[in-house]
């Protein structure tokens, strides 16, 4: 397995390559506390990365692919 680590100033991206899967997965670790201001962002992440993109604009278009 290839696993590249990119280090960036506020966060860290280890980038597994394989060719066991067909699908593409990333998560993401908050390491700083959680507030009220940060809270409502980080709920919404997971559903803005699921939405859609340029290449597909709506949401059937991604799943599809």
């Amino acid at each position: 397995m290839n696993i590249k680590h990119i280090k960036q100033d506020n966060f860290n991206i280890n980038i597994l390559k394989t060719t066991k899967f067909k699908t593409t997965k990333i998560e993401i670790t908050f390491a700083n506390d959680l507030t009220k201001e940060h809270s409502t962002r980080r709920a919404l992440l997971p559903y803005l990365m699921r939405s859609v993109t340029k290449k597909y604009p709506t949401r059937s278009d991604l799943q599809i692919h």
